[in-house]
């Protein structure tokens, strides 16, 4: 962005040669195999009368990226009279991302901590991340990070990669698994497979596998809960793909793996080699785009134009090919080794680009597999007792509410910790609210307690309140109790609005949170409206300004839905 202050990449040790092609360079990505920083540099390009051109790759196609490098660099380019020393550097996709949000004042939720706010030299000129659904992801940060388009170098289909007996005895070689199947024998009694699929936050392989499941699973909204279930059945223990290579022990092991990795694995000779088994439909790949960091000189800027260039060059095909690439289009080129499983045939390319659809499978996945603490506001006023027509009859609105909370509670962890406050006008005396059940951790002891106080929850004689004071309270203590590594949420039940008395504005409110709010220790405010009288007006604004979301509720059937999805994050 024009006029702003960007850094440029990795500090680490260089050489002057890139790495050796080899059984263990394949196996980068895929194994703990430590890999060094290469500058692929001409003969006299010292860093005096040089452009410095600094890549950040996923650790898995390095090796290819700097064999094309060190070819470049042999015919020594230049920029404006001087020559291009470039440095490449195997990073997790993971990290790059997390440094380039926190650089604007942002984090990603990439299962891990925020990384330190980034130097000069820790923000590459290029970046080529595994997948294009890191660079949508960082853009939701900001949309200005990169400058151009973000074309592909290489390809790899995502496939389900399983012990050959296993892939034998579920699939004929050669053939795809249809969804169906797949679906089939992850639901049967006895399963012939063991599914295991590493974070999706951190792994696009295993992004693009749980995308998968979720269209196995969900048909619509009513089955989210079936979808949590799943997430935690195959994520469980599972954070990164190197753990997930372990899971092969076991004979049933089945996982969402490129193809290329599969062929990396089994060209380290393992005792029981891989198979990778396409599916029907095919899952989305993994394709390495080629993404500029805007904001670099125009030198540097130009020099990135100039090996985007060579990357993509027909001359330069055979080198990602030989480490197990694939085409930007799907098809191979000489010296793509094949075989367990691989074709030859030219493969779908769809990349995991619907931001919309990663979003949802992140915050379910988020949910499922993430302690959170979570306080319940439950509205009691006398309002509550009016009647909402449904499906089943007239239910009151105090019923629906009891019905939403009590199923929301069964999607939490058992990690989580939960409590509960009613509201109405006086209830606590000098406050509108009290407590019911403390924050707790969610034994069956606790669990027992907050079902207990939902169901005895009965309304009180008064329709008036002070809401908006109540979030603020809640807001203050969830803030002041704060657990790092939890997902922080107020819930709000209401059928009404901020109408007490002497109650301060949404204008006064919205001071009193700009104050209060604390980045370190986000808390997400989300707002349930019960029936048409509802005013979401000012509870909308609170929401917002805490990363949550206020909803309204018409149609009373669909309130456990609803809430499963503010929970979970999903649109």
């Amino acid at each position: 962005m024009p006029g702003r202050h960007r850094p440029g990449l990795f500090g680490s040790r260089r050489l002057r040669a890139p790495l050796l092609a080899g059984a263990a360079a394949a196996l980068i990505g895929v194994t703990a195999f430590a890999v060094r920083t290469v500058t692929a540099e001409a003969e006299g390009c010292g860093t005096g009368n040089s452009v410095r051109l600094t890549v950040a790759a996923a650790p898995a196609v390095t090796p290819a990226i700097q064999d094309v490098a060190a070819r470049w660099s042999a015919t020594r380019p230049q920029v404006a009279g001087e020559c291009i020393r470039i440095e490449i550097s195997p990073v997790e996709p993971a990290v790059v991302a997390s440094r380039l949000a926190v650089r604007d004042g942002a984090t990603l939720d990439v299962a891990a901590s925020p990384v330190p706010t980034p130097r000069e030299d820790d923000i590459p000129a290029v970046w080529i991340p595994d997948s294009i659904s890191w660079v949508t992801r960082v853009l939701t940060v900001d949309r200005d990070v990169f400058d151009g388009d973000t074309p592909s170098v290489a390809m790899s289909p995502v496939v389900l990669a399983m012990n050959e007996p296993a892939a034998r005895a579920l699939v004929p070689p050669g053939q795809r698994l249809p969804l169906t199947r797949l679906g089939a024998a992850l639901t049967a009694k006895h399963p012939p497979l063991k599914l295991v699929v590493a974070d999706p936050r951190r792994d696009a392989a295993s992004l693009a596998g749980a995308m998968v499941l979720r269209d196995v699973v969900v048909v619509g909204k009513a089955d989210l809960p079936k979808l949590v279930g799943v997430y935690r059945t195959v994520g469980h223990g599972i954070p990164d793909q190197a753990t997930l290579l372990k899971a092969f022990g076991d004979p049933k092991a089945a996982a969402p793996l490129s193809e290329q990795a599969v062929l990396a694995y089994d060209r380290g000779n393992p005792d029981t080699a891989l198979t990778a088994v396409p599916l029907d439909p095919p899952a989305p790949a993994v394709d390495y785009p080629y993404a500029k960091v805007a904001g670099k000189s125009r030198a540097v800027s130009r020099a990135a134009d100039l090996f985007r260039q060579a990357l993509l060059a027909p001359a330069n095909r055979g080198v990602f090919a030989s480490y197990g690439f694939r085409l930007p289009d799907g098809s191979v080129a000489p010296g793509f080794p094949g075989g367990h499983g691989a074709i030859a045939d030219r493969v779908a390319t769809m990349r995991i680009s619907d931001a919309t659809k990663v979003s949802d499978v992140i915050g379910v996945w988020t949910a499922a597999n993430t302690p959170s603490r979570v306080l319940a506001l439950l509205d009691v006023t006398s309002s509550m007792t009016g009647f909402l027509r449904t499906a089943k009859g007239p239910r009151t609105r105090l019923d629906v509410e009891r019905g939403a909370a009590t199923g929301g509670l069964r999607m939490f962890t058992d990690d989580s910790r939960v409590g509960l406050w009613r509201f109405a006008g006086g209830i606590g005396g000098a406050k509108d609210w009290r407590e019911a059940v403390p924050i707790r951790p969610l034994t069956r002891a606790q669990r027992a307690a907050l079902d207990t106080a939902v169901a005895r929850s009965t309304a009180a004689y008064t329709n008036s309140f002070d809401l908006y004071a109540t979030v603020l309270d809640a807001y203050r203590s969830m803030r002041d109790g704060y657990v790092p590594g939890m997902s922080n949420t107020i819930v709000v039940f209401t059928d009404g609005r901020d109408d007490k008395p002497g109650a301060p504005s949404i204008d006064e409110v919205m001071t009193s949170l700009e104050k209060m709010v604390d980045v370190t220790r986000p808390v997400r405010v989300v707002v349930l409206g019960i029936g048409p009288d509802v005013d979401l007006t000012g509870l909308r604004q609170i929401a917002k300004a805490t990363g949550g979301n206020a909803f309204q509720v018409d149609n009373p059937d669909e309130i456990s839905q609803i809430f499963l999805a503010a929970l979970l994050r999903v649109s």
